[in-house]
């Protein structure tokens, strides 16, 4: 995982996503997407296929700070700007969509990093609440967990894309979530 790679990637400039309709619209259909989306009172986990699941709420556009939808080959992330004058929320979303398989090649680093939660303080038939001694906890898809947390923590697996500089240099310029999932300690 910590190796250095080329892969063909591109990357298209969003702008202008005034609804959730606008942001389902850029969605392959009947594609299964993993979602983390920043909003205004927290943080919410879930799904897209042909529509949102985000824990037992409906998902508000005007309370989307930034959004990611991802899968294994593609990511779309949007993000509010804010009026550097007077700090007001746009009223829109402006982002990115990044996939692989196709376009320039670049080179690409992937990472993982372990998300909050070592053990299940609560469920339903959708989610599970996971939280850590320290008493933080997020809610998250109960069928993102397939093991005991103790012994399996979930992940979020990153892809990091890197441009040569004139000097010949690598450095980072964009990254995009691929999956949470399980993964073990001894793997």
């Amino acid at each position: 995982m910590n190796n250095v790679y080329e892969i063909s990637s591109q990357s298209k400039v969003v702008e202008g996503i005034d609804s959730l309709a606008a942001i389902e619209a850029l969605l392959s259909k009947d594609t299964q997407y993993q979602v983390v989306a920043y909003l205004i009172p927290r943080i919410a986990f879930g799904t897209y296929h042909n529509g949102f699941h985000l824990q037992q709420e409906s998902l508000n556009f005007d309370d989307i700070d930034s959004i990611r939808i991802f899968f294994s080959e593609a990511e779309l992330y949007l993000y509010r700007s804010h009026d550097p004058l007077t700090g007001e929320a746009s009223a829109t979303l402006r982002g990115r969509y990044r996939s692989d398989g196709a376009g320039a090649s670049e080179y690409c680093k992937d990472a993982s990093q372990i998300l909050i939660g070592s053990y299940i303080a609560g469920s339903n038939d959708q989610y599970r609440t996971i939280r850590e001694d320290r008493g933080f906890e997020l809610n998250v898809p109960a069928s993102w967990i397939k093991q005991d947390l103790s012994k399996s923590r979930l992940l979020v697996f990153t892809r990091n894309y890197l441009e040569e500089w004139d000097n010949g240099q690598l450095s980072y310029h964009d990254h995009r979530f691929v999956s949470i999932q399980q993964h073990s300690e001894e793997e």
